[in-house]
């Protein structure tokens, strides 16, 4: 017996979530198809190390999503990368990074409470990537865009001075 190798390879696309911004859970989703017309079967893998390793979190699914228990997973940047099996071809696609955390321009990036001096120096040591990211990162996110970035310590470091800074209140 002997099975022969399709000469096409599965296409495949994931759907949510994008890359960057905030991602507040909810389906990995993607789209895949078989150019033979063949069944198709999915890997779907996280990363909180920016794709240094790779952990399994759905294995030989036909379904093209899948539920993420956001419990079970660290706050911080995440990707997520899908793969496509027609059993002998396989595709990969790989999203990210992208925040995992609820967005909030209360500014409380080190989960103590309040804000203060440790919440800028928090927001930047995540943003220099020489930190990984307090639960409640996305309290740093001031200007609700989905990155925290050096406009954010800017603005955190303002409010820090007394420098009068009203930021947009976030949507969601």
């Amino acid at each position: 017996d002997a099975i022969e190798a399709s000469p096409a390879p599965p296409t495949l696309s994931i759907d949510s979530p994008g890359s960057g911004g905030t991602w507040n859970g909810g389906p990995v989703s993607w789209s895949g198809s078989d150019g033979d017309g063949g069944d198709l079967v999915y890997t779907v893998l996280y990363s909180a190390d920016n794709g240094e390793s790779w952990t399994p979190i759905e294995v030989d699914t036909a379904a093209s999503e899948f539920a993420v228990d956001t419990s079970e997973l660290p706050h911080g940047d995440a990707m997520y990368r899908v793969i496509a099996s027609d059993g002998l071809n396989t595709t990969q696609e790989t999203t990210g990074p992208v925040l995992f955390s609820e967005p909030s321009d209360s500014g409380d990036a080190d989960c103590s409470g309040s804000f203060n001096a440790a919440d800028l120096l928090a927001a930047v040591a995540y943003a220099g990537k020489i930190s990984p990211a307090a639960d409640c990162i996305g309290s740093a996110d001031l200007f609700c865009n989905g990155r925290i970035e050096g406009d954010d310590a800017l603005a955190m470091a303002r409010r820090l001075a007394g420098v009068p800074f009203d930021p947009p209140p976030c949507v969601g």
